[in-house]
């Protein structure tokens, strides 16, 4: 499992520097799936774990435990951008966030996967961002 973290951490971080920063858009809750997004957001934002799991898309919601929420929370930024949501082959949706923590640009891939009759969230957490706008925040 960690080393599909690492491999997907490097892929957030590597895609995040190829997303020009005028496809990014503040978060809002436009459609369905981004509301999704915004409670998930939130959720990490306030510190409620039972609501993050609600959230959050089988299997990772059955195995994440407060540990790893903490750490997630830690690196997750107040406010983030994100890229145009881009639909997936089996119906779900994919987005690439971008936001600043303590200085530094963090990103995500986020998935939005469609669950009975709600959309949950699947990430990989936050990865700080290399190279040149490492250091450009605010965003």
């Amino acid at each position: 499992m960690r080393y599909a973290h690492f491999a997907l951490t490097v892929s957030v971080i590597l895609h995040s520097q190829a997303v020009p920063a005028q496809e990014l858009v503040p978060l809002s809750a436009s459609t369905p799936q981004l509301a999704a997004v915004m409670e998930w957001h939130q959720a990490l934002m306030v510190g409620n774990f039972a609501e993050f799991k609600r959230l959050t898309a089988e299997p990772q919601a059955q195995v994440i435990s407060r540990n790893e929420f903490d750490e997630v929370r830690k690196w997750t930024p107040e406010a983030m951008k994100i890229s145009v949501p881009r639909a997936l082959p089996n119906g779900n949706f994919e987005i690439t966030a971008v936001g600043c923590k303590h200085g530094r640009r963090q990103a995500a891939i986020i998935f939005i996967v469609a669950s009975n009759s709600s959309w949950k969230v699947l990430s990989t957490g936050w990865g700080q961002v290399w190279g040149k706008k490492a250091k450009s925040c605010p965003m």
